[in-house]
């Protein structure tokens, strides 16, 4: 029976060389998952590396285009002061207008602050639902985190579960070797008893002699088995110490040339650990140099843009005020044609009077004569007043003389829309609008001085016998007194009205021109003002797109890397299970293997969560 039990034993024993091969897989597989790392980690850095080239050339694009803009800048707006300071001068003398004026852009300001209601609450809604689109990444975000979390906390469940199940093995193999040693113990209890009752029974069968020399017998072979045994045992055991001897020198062997290689791989693992963090900090400075650089370039867009409206802003008031320039030179053209025509008419006023002087110097000389010839008193005096006749006649045919077309065209030099910043007007608003406007004003006063010098006339008649004023040609009649007065005050009369008719037409006409120059104005400040914000909304959508591209670049990235972190995972659960059933010193190592892998993913998670 003994020596059996000792065969079965060394039968067992020639197990322990294995734990090398276990090592040696386990080595192999944190050697494979740690070049796959390094493959991951090095294709993060050539990405990285080609992200931010691009980003560094399209920062270098809007330096340039930056600078460009600027400079252009800066000369118009150099150029744009200096025809402020030349204009603020005039601009002094038309204030007095746009105090006018105020009073019709307030209604234009009501309709614009509208418009621009209805732009900032389509500009809030759009706010919203951007915010909005923020909020559901906000959630999503927290989403993950919590779903790492509940993934953490299964590990940990997992980790519990499979430590529980190696102590309940180990309980329960602890009581396998416990219950081996009871049922020894019993079966030695049951054997010494039968050997003693085996003696009791020969002792009274057999003699004393013949009992001796059996227990004699017996003894000698005993001590024969067991030298015997003694020296099988020796044996074995000289052989099992050799074979151990040996595989402890090969194993010495094997573990010192895996302990260098381990060290080597170790040192070139934290050598590449270094590397990728000093990597890692270097891109997170750049990207923080990115993020600032595309903060400031924000700034500078938002400072072009106010400066690109002001610009407008100065454009359009050169523009009104080269309009009112224009304005003014076309009054004071008219103007000087006024005084020009105030000067003739002067001058032919003058001789008209000196005319006038000799005329009645030569009526008062033919009264003197009627005294001595009172047959030749309505004959001289016909003639006085044929004289007198031709005289105020002159200036009728001075006034019907001066041509309307002349005096128009001389204001008519500069028309609407010529300059180019108003659309011109039709052909019929050219015929009607302008030179009924400049004849008006320029034949307004002509009329007046006439009708005083009419009626300065007429009334000088009163002091002469009432006489019917007719041409050289016809024969003189006696009308009545009454007739006199009712033609003056009738002549008085018609003239007063017309000149009534006629400012309130020239004002009207003056206004309708003022109001459609404002209304221009004003259709082509809304213009402009829709280009502009057509232009800033398109720039918003095309930055919005270009944002959402990368974010979902971004996004499809790090669901890649998530499966990719999950599909080792499982392969590393799978190996796990494998291993399962080693002993103690390779669960410590599958244990610090998985500790490794754990801080590794947890570090690719942070990478991912930095993206």
């Amino acid at each position: 029976m003994g020596p059996k039990k000792d065969k079965k034993k060394g039968e067992e024993e020639p197990k322990g060389p294995c734990f090398t091969l276990v090592e040696k897989t386990m080595l192999e597989l944190q050697v494979a998952d740690l070049n796959k790392k390094i493959a991951k980690y090095r294709t993060f850095i050539d990405e990285y590396e080609i992200r931010n080239e691009e980003l560094e050339r399209r920062y270098e694009q809007l330096d340039e285009d930056r600078a460009d803009i600027i400079a252009y800048l800066k000369k118009t707006l150099n150029t744009k002061n200096e025809e402020n300071n030349e204009l603020k001068d005039k601009v002094k003398g038309l204030e007095d207008m746009r105090e006018i004026e105020t009073a019709q852009f307030k209604s234009q300001v009501k309709l614009l602050e509208k418009n621009f209601t209805f732009m900032k609450d389509q500009l809030t809604s759009e706010n919203k639902m951007l915010a909005g689109k923020l909020n559901t990444l906000e959630e999503f975000r927290t989403m993950r985190d919590e779903l790492m979390k509940k993934y953490e906390k299964q590990e940990q469940n997992f980790k519990d579960q499979e430590i529980n199940y190696k102590r309940m093995l180990y309980d329960a193999e602890k009581k396998l070797v416990i219950g081996k040693d009871k049922l020894k113990k019993e079966m030695e209890q049951r054997l010494l008893q039968l050997a003693q009752d085996f003696q009791d029974a020969t002792e009274l069968r057999i003699a004393a002699s013949t009992h001796r020399v059996i227990r004699e017998n017996i003894a000698i072979n005993n001590e024969f088995d067991n030298v015997l045994s003694m020296q099988t045992k020796l044996a074995e055991q000289n052989e099992k110490y050799k074979e151990n001897e040996t595989a402890a020198r090969n194993a010495l062997i094997i573990a010192e040339q895996e302990r260098d290689k381990a060290i080597k791989k170790s040192v070139i693992q934290l050598k590449l650990i270094d590397h990728l963090t000093n990597t890692f900090q270097e891109l997170e400075k750049e990207r923080a140099l990115y993020e600032k650089k595309t903060f400031d370039l924000e700034g500078l867009e938002d400072r072009i843009q106010n400066l690109t409206k002001e610009n407008e802003h100065l454009l359009l008031q050169v523009r009104i005020l080269e309009q009112n320039l224009h304005a003014e030179k076309s009054d004071q053209n008219k103007i000087a044609l006024e005084m020009k025509i105030m000067a003739l008419e002067r001058s032919k006023l003058k001789k008209i009077l000196k005319e006038s002087a000799v005329a009645v110097k030569a009526a008062l000389k033919l009264d003197q004569w009627a005294v001595s010839d009172p047959s030749r008193e309505v004959m001289d005096r016909q003639i006085l007043l044929s004289r007198l006749l031709e005289i105020l006649s002159q200036y009728k045919e001075m006034e019907r003389a001066e041509s309307v077309d002349t005096l128009a065209s001389l204001g008519q030099v500069y028309r609407e829309g010529d300059l180019g910043f108003v659309p011109k007007p039709s052909k019929t608003k050219l015929m009607l609008q302008p030179p009924a406007d400049e004849s008006k004003i320029v034949l307004g006063p002509i009329k007046s001085s006439s009708i005083s010098l009419i009626s300065s006339s007429l009334e000088s008649l009163k002091t002469i016998p009432s006489m019917k004023i007719v041409p050289k040609s016809s024969i003189p009649q006696e009308p009545e007194k009454e007739s006199e007065l009712s033609f003056v005050t009738s002549l008085k009369s018609i003239e007063s009205e017309e000149e009534v008719q006629e400012e309130e037409k020239s004002s009207t006409s003056i206004e309708r021109a003022l109001q459609e120059s404002k209304f221009l104005i004003q259709k082509s400040i809304a213009d402009d003002l829709k280009y502009s914000k057509i232009e800033i909304t398109r720039s918003k959508i095309d930055l919005e797109q270009t944002k959402s591209q990368m974010m979902e670049g971004e996004t499809e990235q790090g669901e890649a890397m998530e499966d990719n972190d999950a599909k080792d995972m499982e392969s590393e659960e799978r190996d796990e299970g494998a291993e399962s059933g080693n002993m103690d010193d390779k669960k410590v190592v599958v244990e610090d293997h998985q500790t490794g892998e754990q801080t590794d993913d947890k570090f690719e998670t942070k990478e991912t969560d930095a993206e």
